[in-house]
């Protein structure tokens, strides 16, 4: 099925004046283990765990731009980061990873966790359906398993309400 948003402008008889908008980076990515700057990610599990921001999965190129004949190369390291005013620090503290590989799954944002489904790795799309959380232990976090979805699918979108999360759309592996 189709899905479209309408969206409308309007103009107003009063010029509004429009504050600047000033952009600065927030923090990197931690330095790869051959001490290089990291190169960056796409595809990325992206939220908030109470105070913490987590980065996770995602993939890139790092032999090589595809044009180039460079492989496409996934992963499943997990960043946090403590939030200090407007910047991210990388916090050493928290060391664990994703159960598998995955790069552009449906992501939602829940009041306690991450919700992430779908998704792909060298494979192609996954069906895997998963939740990080803070642990019981305040110390750790923990990846819950939920029910796979019915079929393979990357790309796709995911929303959360109060009770249910829901995902549209994605591509399949034919």
């Amino acid at each position: 099925g189709l899905f479209g948003i309408f969206l409308s402008t309007f103009s107003m008889a009063q010029t509004n004046s429009i504050p600047n908008i000033s952009w600065r980076e927030a923090g990197v990515l931690p330095v790869t283990t051959q001490a290089q700057p990291h190169m960056g990610l796409s595809g990325l599990i992206s939220g908030f765990i109470g105070d913490k921001c987590i980065l996770a999965g995602g993939n890139n190129f790092p032999m090589g731009l595809p044009w180039e004949g460079g492989a496409k190369k996934y992963y499943k390291d997990v960043f946090i980061y403590d939030i200090k005013k407007d910047t991210l620090v990388v916090n050493p503290t928290f060391k664990f990873s994703l159960p598998s590989k995955v790069a552009y799954a449906a992501v939602a944002q829940l009041k306690d966790g991450i919700f992430y489904a779908g998704g792909e790795n060298e494979t192609g799309p996954v069906n895997h359906v998963y939740c990080i959380k803070k642990s019981a232990d305040a110390n750790r976090f923990e990846i819950i398993k939920w029910p796979n979805l019915p079929e393979a699918v990357t790309n796709a979108v995911a929303m959360a309400t109060n009770n249910a999360v829901y995902v549209f759309g994605g591509a399949y592996k034919e």
